[in-house]
């Protein structure tokens, strides 16, 4: 018996077979706040990406913008009334917008809202800095980032950018130090997709000379 095709479907076995949900998140149609599918409903396309119309919200104000009027500027939304105070000048920590006519931090080549210009390891305000990485530091922690933990040696060198540094809780690194003592692989290699840096030392310890342990490895 033959049957047309078009009447009674059809499929081809070498290709995948996804259900609505999974095809749409291969598809993209995922927010780009939450980065969850957008499974139902209304959704807006900003920035070469989807969002939930609730996730759409003024950077400043945090005030519900849906598919009302709205000002997309630099990867975020303003409402009318804050988008007045938008500028070009955008600080360098928490890249939001430094308004007109308010006083700002210029340092290291970018500009900073006063309260954003502190130290990078331990938050405190800055009125004299050091740097390494165009990242400032205060007096009492420029020492640790500024030298490999491990073997002690600066990263600044005497020619050149300083040397490529990785951190792990509060300390840095040496790139080829990065690794764990006992198996000698890289932190690169061992941390699995998706970990966080908070989640690091569930899978790390630092020894008593500052090496790096896998605390598999330690068994």
């Amino acid at each position: 018996m033959e049957n047309k095709l078009e009447q009674v479907g059809f499929a081809d076995p070498s290709k995948p077979v996804y259900c609505e949900y999974c095809l749409k998140g291969i598809t993209g149609l995922k927010c780009g706040y939450c980065h969850e599918l957008i499974t139902e409903g209304k959704y807006i396309v900003a920035f070469q990406q989807k969002w939930h119309i609730h996730h759409v919200f003024c950077a400043t104000c945090q005030k519900s913008l849906g598919e009302g009027k709205r000002v997309e500027f630099h990867g975020k939304f303003y409402c009318p009334e804050d988008s007045k105070l938008i500028t070009n000048n955008i600080c360098a920590r928490c890249q939001q917008p430094i308004p007109k006519g308010v006083k700002f931090t210029k340092a290291l080549d970018k500009n900073w809202h006063d309260e954003c210009f502190v130290c990078d390891l331990c938050g405190k305000n800055l009125e004299t800095y050091f740097s390494v990485d165009q990242t400032p530091y205060c007096s009492d922690h420029i020492g640790i980032a500024s030298h490999c933990a491990q073997c002690q040696k600066s990263f600044v060198q005497k020619f050149g950018p300083p040397a490529r540094r990785v951190q792990f809780q509060d300390k840095f690194y040496h790139v080829n130090h990065a690794i764990c003592s006992v198996c000698n692989n890289s932190l690169s290699k061992l941390i699995p997709p998706g970990t966080t840096v908070s989640d690091l030392s569930t899978l790390f310890k630092l020894s008593d000379n500052q090496a790096i342990i896998r605390k598999s490895c330690m068994a």
